[in-house]
């Protein structure tokens, strides 16, 4: 009996410092949290959004698609892969320079709200032109490329929000620090090979599953 209790206890004490490491690190990354939830909220948005544009918005969106998708199948992998790049790269260009901006950190959640819009979006036309086989290619082919495309935009994220923080209460005098610019050129510089690798994960899944589902 006593050593059931004990083995109890143990695992008691061993959940609460799971929890505990859990919670520690949910607080020294509150701000890549609110960041994802920002982006998780964009893609259902997105989905959402789908149901409630205009038969000229969809007539785009439909091209656009075609166009990527026909891309695809086409095997036009330097062309898909420039694509691929040009808009993970351009979301870090416009977290880098929100970043320099004192008031960047107000405008900073709306590029991963914009990133998960068109998430949901590229997921929801998927659906409706291919059915199941467009939400499996989005699960197999787009999804990989896209959570190490969000890391990146998360943690630019981050970067950009503690940097024009920093220049914000530079300016109320309220810290005398100076502004690592350094350090921050070199993390976005790391960021955007993070971006690249992105891009090429995208371009080898589309390159390898489009003739399945498409």
């Amino acid at each position: 009996m006593f050593a059931v209790r004990t083995n109890l206890f143990r695992r008691g004490i061993s959940r609460s410092r799971k929890t505990g490491g859990f919670s520690r690190l949910l607080r020294k990354n509150k701000s890549i949290a609110a960041f994802s939830a920002v982006l998780l909220g964009g893609e259902l948005l997105g989905i959402f959004l789908i149901g409630f544009l205009g038969s000229d918005a969809r007539f785009s969106l439909h091209t656009i698609l075609e166009n990527s998708l026909s891309r695809q199948t086409a095997q036009e992998t330097g062309l898909l892969f420039l694509s691929s790049m040009f808009s993970a790269v351009l979301l870090l260009l416009v977290c880098f320079l929100l970043g320099l901006s004192l008031w960047g950190m107000f405008l900073v959640p709306l590029v991963p709200l914009f990133q998960g819009m068109g998430l949901g979006i590229s997921a929801a036309m998927l659906f409706q032109e291919k059915g199941l086989h467009g939400i499996a290619f989005f699960l197999l082919a787009v999804l990989p490329g896209a959570l190490l495309s969000a890391a990146a935009v998360l943690l630019a994220c981050r970067e950009s929000l503690k940097a024009s923080y920093s220049l914000f209460r530079k300016e109320l005098q309220k810290d005398p620090a100076p502004f690592a610019v350094r350090t921050y050129f070199i993390r976005f510089g790391l960021l955007t090979v993070l971006a690249i690798l992105s891009a090429a994960a995208d371009t080898l899944t589309s390159f390898w599953f489009s003739p399945y589902f498409l």
